[in-house]
């Protein structure tokens, strides 16, 4: 479940990236985008989903907040967009084989 939480709000700061913010507020935000990408590369790895590994090394790799790659205005707004449709897609994906199954037959331990 915390995955999926971090990757919808990570989403959300993929959109707000597509505002005019002072640069700290960018900075911020392509860091949430970067860490919660490196977080679901991670997960993917350990479910051996390749494709989203791939996806989200690159998302991770294009919003590091340390060098910002010398992209237009145009093609960042794509690459936003883009990040925060894959970073929405994720959530549903990966970090679900790592969620301990719960059995609706089992009897309540509490």
């Amino acid at each position: 479940m915390p995955y999926r939480l971090l990757a919808l709000i990570a989403a959300a700061c993929a959109l707000m990236l597509l505002l005019t913010l002072p640069d700290r507020y960018d900075v911020l935000l392509r860091a949430v985008v970067s860490a919660v990408a490196l977080w679901g590369t991670v997960d993917a790895v350990g479910e051996g989903r390749v494709a989203w590994a791939v996806v989200l090394g690159l998302l991770a790799v294009l919003f590091n907040p340390f060098y910002v790659l010398p992209f237009g205005e145009g093609v960042w707004a794509v690459l936003e967009v883009g990040a925060a449709a894959g970073l929405a897609a994720s959530a549903r994906r990966v970090g679900t084989l790592l969620e301990p199954a719960t059995d609706p037959a089992a009897p309540d331990q509490s």
